[in-house]
């Protein structure tokens, strides 16, 4: 993007790109609302709050795209806001043409919205516009819509027909205090109130607007049909702090009325011959009430601000995620250091745990000393020994070791307060990444939302009729995680509207309701996020899913009658299975599931499947908090040192050797009542398996330490050398640094500086399944 001036503004292109980002975030948050608010409207086309509700989202939408310069999606918006007015007068009613109508719009603008986002032109819906014009007998404003609109462009609003002209208003605006970008505002304000009356006069001159970022106040001379309060509706927009009407007047106030509260409305330390006289009177204007002024009552004056008339908001800043991922990469360097620092003082603390080391040896230099003394004073009586060379470096040695022993006691002092060190630094490193972990969480709410327009939609394409219901909406998760999870749950939803429930007629032959339910909900656990998507249709049809595995060739007929009925489930996890009987836009094709089971597994998570016949069925996503940051159980092995995460450690156990038995070619021992196939690392990876066993690496034992690992309903017991404790542990793409490795899913830096590999514990037992009879060594 270049920096050349953009002559509509006056500011930097660079500069407006910013404009650009605030713009996309709001509308983005607004299509969803208008969505929810849709929905509820399609039960009841005549809600008059749902009405009025999404016509002031699509007029702001229709605002904010005015000011940005986008004509297009400010045309198409007008033609929504015309129709909604036409709904909200009662001279229309909301059918379902006119609701998939709007549905495609809305899509469109999404559309829009994305394109903005990679730099793209936005493409024209010369039909879509026509058809929107179609909607109402009444004619409404005609334009073009433009072939090519290059993002961002800024240019003048376009202005609304006048409207006959009843009552003239004098509006005044005052603008918060430190509110920012004041002067754009003020431009929004103009737009929308273009939208409802005839602007006159502005005070500051409209082309003088970045006036207004100094003196936060806006002065309006407007003619108008609509009635005072839609004035006033019409400005009240976000960063206005206080607005007033006064019908009848066609001039701007005298600047002579300014009085004691409002002189506060000019910037801290302006004076009056500071400003202008025609903004000395805009900064003069007191609100009309007919109620007692805050100096006329303690009461008021005494109250907080928070009764002023405009409720307080909790402020709020966007910040870019990658600047987030920078901040988390900061925190995890500082968990790695302080691994580091605690490993150097267990490694340190041995030589000076005892304090009464440093004592011992005084106490033996002082009676080194005494003896010395004495033989000093025998010293004549040995012949031939030079008695008092010997006595004086045996006096040198204790000197040293004196010395040496004051050190001792200085550094087990010095030692103490290192400790101490790492302690804080270690309560201030968890707080961080506490801190950290908590502005990357956000509310499942927006996603969940968004799924009742998949529902809808689904439910009318194959005619069944289904309703969402949303529980846990309030349940925090990665923002990475949420970005990701959109299209696994689309296809779990849209699986069960296909598969899962039946169709009216059956489901009341079965003495069910109409309609089918799915519940979509979230809940935290431990270290984990539960997703359960469930719903009351008529399960898994287990026997139709083992004829398609024969059918598909998966199996031999004999071997599929053998499976499990939880072996028969699994089979829809397979690349390419589906049960439909023909390909539509929803199903057939066999990859939705498949994209389920990939996505969920990337994100460190597992997906289980439970269903009862005729009764429903149930899937359950388990997911880590974050994927940034992991509590896991280290351990070695042959190889090196691996981690998994502490959630997929059942339990760590001794086997004897003489209690494992080979079943089937393969491993096992019996705990509790219930036999775990026992691996080593070699046969998850087959890194070693052609190599011979190098001389000596296995000395005779008797047990072997088990580290019972489980993902979703299946379990594995793997053989470790030696376990060294849990540890936080920061997660390293191998993808990005290195290369994919299937049963890995990342790295990490230990405190002395070696590398830990994080096992996928699901993947892992995978491929130990897929591993012919073992020739592994620990």
């Amino acid at each position: 993007m270049s920096d050349e001036l953009d002559l509509s503004t006056g500011l930097p292109s660079a500069e407006m790109a910013q404009y650009l980002q605030m713009y996309l975030d709001e509308t983005g948050e607004q299509l969803d609302a208008l969505v929810e608010s849709l929905l509820l409207l399609e039960s009841n086309p005549t809600d008059a709050g749902q009405l009025n509700e999404s016509f002031r989202l699509i007029h702001s939408i229709k605002g904010s795209s005015a000011m940005m310069g986008l004509s297009g999606v400010t045309v198409l918006t007008h033609h929504l806001e015309s129709h909604f007015e036409r709904l909200r007068s009662g001279l229309r009613e909301l059918d379902q043409a006119a609701m998939a109508l709007i549905l495609r719009s809305i899509d469109f603008l999404r559309q829009c919205n994305h394109r903005l986002r990679s730099g793209e032109t936005l493409a024209s819906a010369p039909d879509l516009l026509d058809e929107l014009s179609a909607l109402g007998s009444d004619a409404v404003p005609t334009a073009v819509w433009p072939r090519e609109i290059i993002a961002p462009v800024v240019a003048p609003p376009p202005s609304a027909p006048p409207l006959p002209a009843t009552t003239n208003f004098r509006l005044l605006v005052q603008f918060e205090a430190e509110f920012p970008l004041a002067d754009l505002k003020a431009e929004l304000v103009l737009t929308r109130l273009a939208e409802i009356a005839q602007v006159r006069d502005t005070r500051p001159d409209r082309s003088q607007l970045e006036r207004v970022a100094e003196t936060h106040l806006l002065e309006v001379l407007l003619a108008s049909a609509r009635s005072a309060a839609d004035v006033r509706a019409a400005a009240d927009v976000h960063g206005v702090e206080l607005i007033e009407v006064d019908p009848g007047a066609t001039t701007f106030a005298s600047p002579e009325i300014m009085s004691g509260p409002t002189a506060a409305a000019a910037p801290a330390g302006m004076m009056d011959e500071d400003l202008p006289a025609a903004d000395l009177g805009a900064a003069a204007v007191l609100e009309k009430t007919d109620e007692p002024t805050r100096a006329d009552s303690p009461q008021l004056a005494a109250a907080d601000d928070a009764h002023d008339g405009k409720s307080k908001v909790v402020e709020t800043v966007r910040v870019d995620i990658a600047r987030l991922d920078k901040l988390m990469n900061l925190t995890g360097e500082l968990v790695v250091n302080k691994a580091r620092f605690a490993q150097v003082a267990r490694q340190m603390a041995p030589a000076f745990r005892k304090s009464s080391l440093s004592g011992r040896a005084r106490s033996f230099g002082q009676s080194m000393r005494r003896a010395i003394d004495l033989m000093k004073r025998h010293a004549g009586n040995g012949a031939g020994v030079n008695w008092a060379e010997q006595l004086h470096d045996l006096e040198t040695e204790l000197a040293v070791l004196e010395t040496q022993a004051k050190l001792w006691e200085e550094s087990r002092r010095g030692f103490g307060r290192m400790i101490e060190a790492i302690d804080q630094m270690a309560r201030v490193s968890d707080n961080l990444q506490r801190g950290v972990l908590a502005t990357r969480m956000v509310p499942v709410a927006p996603l969940f939302n968004r799924f009742k327009r998949v529902v809808r939609d689904t439910a009318l394409e194959i005619g069944k009729q289904v309703r969402l219901e949303i529980h846990g909406e309030k349940t925090e998760l990665d923002k990475r995680m949420i970005d990701e999870l959109g299209d696994p749950l689309i296809h779990l939803i849209r699986n069960a509207i296909d598969h899962g429930i039946e169709p009216a007629e059956v489901r009341v032959a079965r003495d069910k309701p109409a309609a089918g339910v799915i519940h979509l909900e979230a809940s935290h656990s431990g270290n984990n996020v539960y997703i359960v998507v469930r719903d009351d249709g008529g399960g898994i049809n287990v026997d139709k899913i083992r004829r398609r595995i024969v059918e598909r060739g998966l199996l031999a007929g004999a071997a599929a009658r053998e499976l499990s009925e939880r072996e028969v489930i699994d089979y829809i996890w397979h690349p390419g299975f589906s049960t439909a009987e023909a390909v539509s836009d929803i199903s057939g094709r066999g990859v939705g599931m498949d994209i389920v089971k990939t996505r969920i597994a990337e994100l460190n998570g597992v997906v289980e499947v439970r269903h009862t016949a005729r009764l429903g069925t149930t899937f359950i996503i388990k997911l880590p908090l974050t994927l940034a940051i992991v509590r896991s159980l280290l351990f070695g092995v042959r190889d090196g040192v691996f981690a998994v995460p502490i959630d997929n450690v059942r339990e760590i156990v001794s086997v004897p050797v003489d209690q494992v038995i080979t079943v089937h070619g393969r491993r096992t021992f019996d705990l509790r009542g219930s036999f775990i196939p026992l691996v080593g690392i070699d046969d998850v990876f087959q890194w070693r398996a052609e190599e011979e066993p190098p001389a000596g690496a296995d000395a005779p034992v008797k047990r072997f330490q088990v580290v019972i690992l489980h993902a979703g309903d299946k379990n594995m017991g793997l053989r470790v050398c030696e376990l060294h404790g849990t540890q936080e542990i920061v997660i390293k793409s191998l993808a990005e640094n290195f290369i994919h490795l299937r049963g890995l899913s990342g790295a990490s830096i230990l405190g002395d500086g070696s590398v830990c590999l994080l096992l996928d514990v699901a993947q892992a037992i995978v491929m130990a399944g897929e591993y012919r009879p073992q020739r592994s060594r620990v």
